[in-house]
């Protein structure tokens, strides 16, 4: 377990600024983490940087905008052999012979060698956000009154690659014994993922008589992704081995190449309302409605109208029990609706 595992070390900065005035207002930042296995003999861990900026900006008196954007990065290596070796079976003998070279005459037992000549998965991720929305105040117009809308974008990079090296074995007068994996691999692996998210919205409220308060809300949201995959591999080893070039070109070429890709995409569109009535803090009414259409669903299925209504009663604020010390808040609620989800429907 010495030989393996270490302390693990994990580090993280930021560095931050932020300003506003009467009209403008921002907050930056940088970022940046390492976080490490205790994995001692290979390099497994993560490291990730970001970026962030979030502005808004009181146009006029009647528009007011926000938006913001991040950026991030994150590089994760691992093994791709022996992860997790050695602890149910143990071993007791040297990890090298007097040459260096990896000692097994067990049969492919050494976790050492799997762990440092066995290959590494890299994965990378880097992920782009950015959101945007105009509010409308319309309140010199009509008390209560705003109008809103809202877009978001964001996409998504993911590449893979798996290197399958041969571990080679030997004995303690350094004479080779058993290998693994021979001649070894290399996998790239390259995914997208794009989505755009659009919403617009008319709000009102206001309080009448002191004792009644109403608000309504009704919009449109819409969101589409598209996904795309692409995957080559070549497999009968490297072209020049031990020189630590890692790239398809320099792998061998050969009848068992692979090659293989993919692409989905869907959409989902809905119109959504939502009316609140609320008389003296003590009775609440609530009804939500909304039509929603998913491209996943077969067109004569493709959309479904989903509903729910409720009622409050906030018995903390009468007057019989007001006077309750015990008592801070009791409300008694029911509610009755329908829903429904596409999660886990594939993509058309």
């Amino acid at each position: 377990m010495d030989v393996l595992y270490g302390k693990a070390n994990s580090q993280k900065h930021t560095v931050s600024i932020s300003g506003a005035d009467d009209k403008f207002g921002y907050m930056a930042s940088l970022g940046f983490a390492d976080n490490q296995s205790q994995l001692k003999v290979a390099d497994d861990g993560e490291k990730k940087y970001t970026g962030r900026l979030n502005m808004d900006y009181q146009a006029t008196k009647v528009l007011k905008l926000e938006g913001g954007m991040s950026y991030e990065i994150r590089n994760i290596t691992t093994p791709n052999t022996d992860v997790g070796a050695g602890y149910y079976d143990p071993w007791f003998w040297p990890v090298y012979n007097e040459n260096g070279h990896f000692y097994d005459t067990f049969g492919n037992r050494n976790p050492v060698g799997g762990l440092v000549d066995g290959g590494q998965i890299k994965t990378g991720f880097t992920t782009f956000r950015s959101n945007m929305k105009a509010n409308f105040d319309l309140s010199q117009f009509l008390p209560g009154l705003s109008v809103s809308g809202t877009g978001a974008y964001k996409k998504v990079e993911k590449n893979i690659q798996t290197l399958v090296s041969k571990i080679q074995y030997y004995d303690w007068a350094d004479v080779p014994t058993t290998n693994r994996q021979s001649p070894g691999s290399l996998k790239e692996e390259a995914l997208a993922w794009t989505s755009v998210t659009l919403g617009g919205f008319v709000n009102y409220e206001n309080r009448f008589a002191e004792d009644h308060q109403v608000s309504a809300m009704i919009g449109m949201t819409t969101e589409e992704e598209n996904y795309k995959k692409i995957l080559a591999s070549r497999n009968q080893g490297p072209l020049y081995a031990g020189s630590d070039l890692i790239d398809l070109d320099v792998m061998v070429s050969g009848t068992n190449n692979g090659a293989e890709g993919g692409q989905s995409s869907w959409a989902f569109l809905s119109y959504i309302t939502r009316l609140n009535y609320n008389y003296k803090d003590k009775y609440l009414v609530e009804f939500l409605g909304r039509r929603d259409g998913s491209s996943k669903l077969y067109p004569d299925q493709r959309w479904k109208n989903f509903y729910s209504v409720s009622g409050g009663w906030v018995l903390s604020n009468e007057e019989f029990l007001k006077n309750m010390d015990a008592l801070t808040f009791l409300k008694l609620r029911y509610n009755y609706g329908k829903t429904g989800s596409v999660e886990g429907i594939g993509n058309y």
